[in-house]
């Protein structure tokens, strides 16, 4: 049975709620943590439409990034909205549980996904608070199970080295031991002391999973107590703390970057600081808000920092220092750890064998909007801001709450240069955007499922309730359907993603079609290739 607890140790291994800003109210925040557990949804906030949509789907906890109870309260008022909220988790027994700032600097966390989902490689910590330690542990196992403990260590993440995993160190001995009246031995016999052939097996592991790697290791060793001991070592640890720093694997305009950003990350509108035709390979990320991390950025050898939350003096004071500025939104840059978030939980849960529902709420809740509707041109000036790029379709606040989509993948080799495609048309097929896009080195199953994804993030920024998606590969069709297994692991992720995105409609639908019936999305995926080789 999985209750509220097992999940909280989960989320400890990922984001310790001592890494925690001083300043932050991190943890479970309503609910029991021995409720049980089957149903988890995931949000960014827990506003009043994740909270009825958790209630809705027969939740029984809401896993959120932002704190709803942020100082403390002299009162509880159901007239006001956190009172209103509160009332409402309690009376349907739904826990609260928060990982913000603990989120924000953990491995894996927001800057991480964020900064993957850019595409940036060589990622290191922008702004580093502290190293996490390593501990030595040393077991002595009985000869014939020593195998079974060192994976059992590797797997929880103990004996990881760099680019090696499983790296431990073994040497024979002789272990006594006497079993005293009471005990239950794996070997010898109460009132005898007994002399066994051990080996000692030790490994390094970081101290935040110090709990789990000892769990698993008393798990898989035979004896009824095992011997063991942990060591603290002076060894260089791992440094966590806000922010990344990489760089693309191709280099592009601040314009062309904009434009990526634009993409990924599904932003409404962007404000931008510096010369469109700038080249761009270093690039920092804080998702949130990260205008007081404009030096960190500059020390860290960046040509640009992607955050949210940028004031006008902090955006003179980059343009002065030379550092240029995109500021995508709190918002959009914080979003894309819902998806990672959930995906996290489901394999971690998947490991305990345990059957729990991870949903997700991503709709979006930016409470920033466009309401001119206005199209700029990419910066081509000194000093010129760039603006969203459009590419025809909706403005303003026009929507479309029925849409077809045309998706297709494409990749010269496999894996190889692979481009994206969609045609995205109304019920009546008027054509509303056409997408058309370079997606780096990946195999051709990778491109028609980063093509669905697109054109679905694509359809919720049109504010689109039914999706029909149509599409020729018939492998990707019946995956996305339940009709087959995911069984290759990049695959799987990207699969789980589109669900995700799936479950923020009322209604969606997949069919596979020949390769001719899709010749338009062909085409924009190959597009796409072709400026992506050029560029090259």
């Amino acid at each position: 049975m999985v209750r509220v607890e097992t999940i909280i140790n989960l989320m400890e291994d990922l984001a310790p709620r001592r890494r925690a800003m001083e300043w932050d109210n991190v943890g479970l925040q309503t609910g029991h943590p021995a409720w049980e557990v089957k149903r988890i949804m995931v949000a960014l906030d827990a506003s009043e439409a994740a909270i009825a949509q958790a209630e809705a789907s027969g939740c029984q906890l809401l896993l959120v990034h932002h704190p709803l109870i942020f100082k403390p309260q002299s009162h509880l008022r159901e007239d006001l909205p956190l009172g209103r909220k509160l009332a409402r988790l309690v009376g349907a027994r739904i826990a609260l549980y928060v990982a913000h700032t603990n989120l924000d600097v953990a491995e894996g966390g927001v800057s991480d996904v964020l900064a993957r989902r850019l595409g940036l490689v060589d990622l290191e910590v922008l702004s580093a608070m502290a190293e996490e330690g390593y501990y030595k542990l040393v077991v002595f196992v009985p000869q014939g199970h020593e195998e079974k403990v060192r994976q059992a260590l590797a797997e929880a993440g103990a004996g990881w080295i760099g680019n090696y995993s499983h790296c431990t160190f073994q040497t024979a001995g002789t272990g006594t031991f006497k079993p005293l009246e009471g005990a239950n031995p794996f070997l010898g016999e109460v009132g005898t002391l007994e002399y066994a052939q051990e080996y000692r097996l030790e490994t390094i592991l970081p101290k935040n999973i110090s709990a789990r790697v000892i769990r698993a290791m008393l798990r898989a060793h035979p004896y009824e107590e095992a011997a063991y001991d942990l060591f603290p070592l002076a060894n260089e640890g791992r440094p966590y703390g806000l922010g990344r720093v990489g760089r693309l694997e191709n280099s592009l305009t601040l314009a062309e970057l904009a434009q990526k950003i634009r993409t990924a990350l599904g932003a409404r509108t962007l404000r931008v600081v510096g010369d469109g035709r700038r080249s761009i390979t270093r690039v920092a990320v804080l998702g949130g808000s990260g205008e007081d991390f404009v030096d960190k950025a500059l020390f860290a050898g960046a040509d640009v920092l992607v955050t949210g939350d940028v004031g006008y003096h902090r955006a003179r004071e980059a343009q002065d220092k030379g550092l240029a500025v995109i500021d995508a939104g709190h918002w959009a840059t914080e979003a894309p750890v819902v998806s990672f978030l959930a995906g996290w939980l489901r394999q971690r849960l998947l490991g305990l064998k345990e059957t729990v529902e991870v949903l997700t709420w991503e709709k979006c809740e930016d409470p920033f909007t466009d309401l001119t509707g206005s199209r700029g041109e990419s910066g081509t000036g000194e000093n010129a801001p760039v603006l969203p790029p459009g590419s025809g379709g909706a403005t303003g606040e026009q929507r479309f709450p029925t849409l077809v989509l045309h998706t297709d993948g494409a990749s010269r080799g496999n894996p190889g240069p692979a481009g994206i495609g969609v045609l995205i048309q109304d019920q009546e097929g008027n054509i509303i955007k056409e997408i058309g896009e370079f997606v780096g080195q990946t195999t051709n199953n990778a491109a028609e499922y980063q093509a669905l994804i697109r054109g679905l993030r694509e359809a919720h920024s049109l504010g689109a309730r039914v999706v029909e998606a149509l599409a020729d590969s018939e492998l990707m069709v019946r995956q996305v359907k339940g009709e087959y297994r995911v069984t290759n692991q990049g695959l799987s992720a990207l699969c789980g993603e589109v669900r995700d995105l799936i479950r923020g409609l009322d209604r969606f639908s997949i069919r596979h079609i020949p390769r001719e019936k899709n010749a338009q999305a062909d085409r924009l995926a190959n597009q796409g290739i072709d400026r992506g080789q050029n560029k090259e």
